[in-house]
């Protein structure tokens, strides 16, 4: 069978120890778990990139679902979710969120806290909370605090909006709870009742910075009943769940691919922090305390690579790079197998898979692959996790890991993935930079109007060409070109025409050109061509094919009744000379002045050989076609 299961926040003890009961199932029946991770964050855009990778998914290869949907913070996100899974008519398993389409786990968490409420009023005759709660959009943090509310009314007591702090499911939320009921004046409240247990220890290092005792001056609860608040001293009162039941449950369920909503009774587990002569297990908190120590030296390692990788791969310019390092931070971090598939364009049939890399085979290598192929080779019993690869709502891709559990543990491993999405943003930003100064330099050495070289981009790639000849021993050449009498085109047809003018012989002379030429236009109506010569009939026999194809051209009548018309002068540069590129475009110039000259002049001579025909057009109006040639 092949599971996919749909998590948020893996590394969190509560959903860790779900996956955990789900994944031990699947390996003693050798069946497939598809770990789909998801973490929040504050960022609307942050959820949807995140979430993107499962949404272009194609769930129907997938024999059912567990869904704990309540880890998914986002409603937009978790109806979207929730909608893909139904369109697949695939068996699903949802764990504490209530769906009539789905096969329902609950673990009754608003009767557990409403057990744990009752008994600090009941037993402990407490009457005034601060209620440290969950994410607003959280589901399962809703009805904690709707049950924490509903004891307090039946025993008359109230608890008041200011009394109710809401956050996130981690320490930080603790502290910032305890700092927001100190700065409001809330701290006549008789204990502190938290959604979590890990938000009931950052309020618990708060009161012990502040000099206050547990339980002396204030009770202090959790929920959830982990590790590091159940051997805190004082130990944590708080909910045992039993993760691991509800996981190895829905695994179950989702064999059978059908099943009545099944609860799972939590209990509560009293602790010092209201109950000052609860026993302790001083062994296994000492075990726990030597698997803490353990943790921290693993963490702290780990951690110097994470910040390592940062700097790698921040300094790289391109994905190839980071994929160079990677093997090296793969074995660092102890995954088996890890996999990257990119994912640029969702209607793309094919995806790239630009890295993949077996530690034990040491096999590193990269291939494309259907996109209905992804779960082509997967294996029975193997636990894959996914995450997606993505800034804000850029998204990359995702990578996926085979039997590193390790992924649900630590969120250093979370980090690790941010480091390799940070690098694909820093590739985009530096090609797209890369991009904008391209055209930036398009703008600044091309001509706009006729796409040719202007003098900055012309001086700039000639001059080095102009000295590579000289160190040869080459010959070159520059062709200078003015177009005749623009003006009158401008004057009689419009500047739009002009421009057109310019344009069809700037195409002639470009298309005109050989390998090796540069062309650029001068300004206005002049043009110029530098290139390698091997003798002065080459140079003449180009210029006669540029003037036969203006003569074809003129052949189609587009300027009627005028004609395309040009004169071009020309010049050969010695390889030992000592004068400047723009020196000799002078010359050129010269001499193509001279041939315009000399145009004019056959052009007067004729006018006063036929001056009555002239005058007779010029009373018309009539000025007739111009003889440029």
């Amino acid at each position: 069978m092949k599971i996919a299961l749909f998590v948020g926040q893996i590394y969190i003890y509560t959903q860790r120890e779900i996956i955990r009961g789900i994944y031990e199932q699947c390996r003693m029946h050798n069946d497939e778990l598809h770990l789909f991770s998801f973490y929040v964050s504050n960022d609307e855009k942050f959820d949807l990139g995140e979430y993107e990778y499962i949404r272009r998914m194609d769930l129907s290869v997938f024999d059912g679902f567990i869904l704990y949907a309540s880890a998914f913070y986002n409603p937009y996100i978790r109806s979207q979710l929730v909608n893909k899974l139904k369109s697949t008519d695939k068996p699903c398993v949802s764990i504490d969120s209530f769906d009539k389409d789905f096969i329902n786990i609950t673990s009754c968490n608003e009767e557990a806290m409403e057990e744990l409420v009752e008994h600090l009023v009941s037993d402990h005759n407490v009457k005034k909370i601060n209620f440290v709660g969950g994410p607003t959009d959280s589901i399962d943090a809703q009805y904690r605090l709707n049950a924490c509310i509903k004891v307090l009314w039946r025993h008359g007591l109230e608890l008041g909006r200011e009394r109710i702090y809401h956050g996130n499911y981690y320490v930080d939320s603790g502290y910032k709870a305890y700092d927001y009921f100190r700065k409001n004046n809330l701290m006549d409240a008789d204990a502190f009742v938290c959604v979590n247990d890990q938000s009931a220890m950052g309020v618990f290092y708060r009161l012990k910075e502040d000099g206050y005792m547990i339980p002396r001056d204030y009770i202090l609860t959790g929920f959830d009943h982990i590790p590091q608040a159940s051997y805190n001293e004082p130990s944590i009162t708080s909910v045992e769940r039993f993760e691991g039941r509800i996981g190895f449950t829905a695994y179950e369920l989702l064999s059978r691919g059908y099943g009545d909503t099944v609860k799972i009774t939590p209990r509560l587990a009293k602790g010092t922090s209201c109950c000052p002569d609860c026993p302790v297990d001083n062994y296994k908190r000492e075990e726990f305390l030597r698997e803490c120590i353990k943790m921290s030296m693993d963490n702290s390692r780990y951690a110097g690579y994470v910040s390592d990788c940062s700097a790698d791969f921040m300094a790289y310019r391109s994905s190839d790079e980071m994929y160079k390092m990677l093997p090296d931070y793969q074995k660092k971090f102890n995954i088996p197998i890890m996999s990257i598939i990119l994912d640029d364009n969702e209607k793309k049939k094919e995806l790239d898979i630009p890295y993949h890399y077996d530690i034990e085979a040491d096999e590193a290598g990269s291939r494309t692959i259907r996109r209905d192929d992804v779960y082509q080779n997967s294996g029975e019993g193997n636990l894959y996790v996914y995450s997606s690869l993505h800034y804000g709502d850029t998204y990359f891709g995702y990578m996926i890991t085979t039997n590193y559990f390790a992924a649900t543990e630590n969120e250093l491993y979370h980090m690790f993935i941010n480091n390799i999405s940070n690098m694909y943003e820093s590739a985009r930003k530096y090609n797209n930079q890369e991009d904008y100064i391209s055209r930036l330099k398009d703008l600044s050495y091309y001509d706009p109007l006729t796409k040719l070289y202007n003098r900055l981009g012309f001086f700039n790639k000639a001059e080095i060409d102009f000295e590579n000849a000289k160190k040869s021993n080459r010959e070159t050449y520059i062709i200078f070109a003015d177009m005749d009498r623009l003006k009158v085109i401008n004057d009689t047809m419009g500047h739009k025409m002009g421009d057109e003018y310019i344009v069809d012989f700037a195409n002639i002379l470009s298309s005109s050109a050989e390998k090796g030429d540069i062309v650029m236009r001068f300004g206005g109506d002049e043009f110029v061509v530098f290139g390698m010569a091997a003798s002065t009939d080459e140079v003449k026999d180009k210029i006669n094919r540029i003037q036969e194809k203006i003569r074809a051209f003129n052949e189609k009548g587009k300027y009627s009744p005028y004609i395309l018309g040009v004169s071009m002068g020309y010049t050969i540069i010695a390889p030992d000379t000592k004068k400047s590129l723009f020196s000799f475009i002078e010359a050129a110039d010269s001499k193509m002045y001279k041939v315009k000259k000399d145009k004019k002049d056959k052009r007067s001579g004729k006018d006063r050989r036929s001056g009555r025909d002239r005058r007779v057009s010029d009373r018309r109006g009539i000025n007739g076609p111009l003889n440029l040639t």
